[in-house]
């Protein structure tokens, strides 16, 4: 790899899939997997970062009691980064908001907790 660290940068899976002429592969816009995606695009430091951000999220939840709106957005999360090994979720509105709704909505319980 030429750029492991820093990746290729946005957009890259799209470019490189022009030089695809027949195949599963033609003309995809997207890896379908949010975190190949991340590491292609943005390197192994994009992939930490992602990872941290996960590794946060999970430890708020886990600290949270679990209460009813708790478990829905922390089944709304773990759905988002499940969906993210199979799919491009984060770059689909729909599903990435609720992705964001999860991950923002832990943190502002937490807030609240403390």
């Amino acid at each position: 790899l030429e750029k492991p660290l820093t990746g290729w940068g946005p957009g890259i899976i799209m470019d490189a899939s022009k030089d695809i002429t027949e195949g599963p592969l033609h003309k995809w816009r997207h890896a379908h997997n949010e975190y190949l995606q991340v590491w292609v695009e943005q390197g192994i430091i994009g992939l930490g970062i992602v990872g941290w951000m996960v590794v946060d999220w999970a430890t708020q939840v886990w600290r949270l009691p679990k209460t009813p709106e708790v478990v829905t957005l922390a089944a709304m999360g773990m759905a988002f980064l499940l969906l993210s090994c199979l799919i491009f979720p984060a770059h689909l509105w729909l599903l990435g908001s609720f992705g964001l709704i999860a991950y923002a909505g832990i943190y502002r319980l937490a807030a609240e907790a403390a």
